[in-house]
């Protein structure tokens, strides 16, 4: 799945509708993008319960009601892993704009 230049999309609304996401693109793009979804919702979109999100600095992602709740798991310097309720996020390391965990 991929963002349009500039989108914000909150899957909490409609994330049971769909589902076979692993991956969501916002890069490349002229302006930034806010993607913003929960532990639930990465579980009803991906097969697998894991979703990679790839963005640039210019990125966001919001963890709605579950900000600052995610565990820090790993690094591999590309990417960051996250996990939470069963769920796992793998972000690009250039997207640091989140507040998956507390600060």
């Amino acid at each position: 799945m991929k963002t349009a230049d500039g989108q914000d999309v909150d899957f909490r609304p409609f994330a049971d509708s769909i589902s076979g996401v692993e991956a969501i693109w916002m890069l490349n793009d002229a302006n930034g993008n806010l993607i913003t979804l929960e532990s639930s919702d990465v579980i009803a979109m991906s097969d697998t319960d894991t979703l990679t999100i790839y963005g640039g600095s210019d990125d966001s992602l919001s963890a709605g009601a579950e900000a600052g709740a995610w565990n820090f798991d790993s690094t591999d310097g590309a990417y960051n892993y996250y996990s939470l309720n069963g769920a796992t996020l793998k972000i690009s390391a250039e997207l640091t704009q989140h507040d998956l965990v507390a600060t």
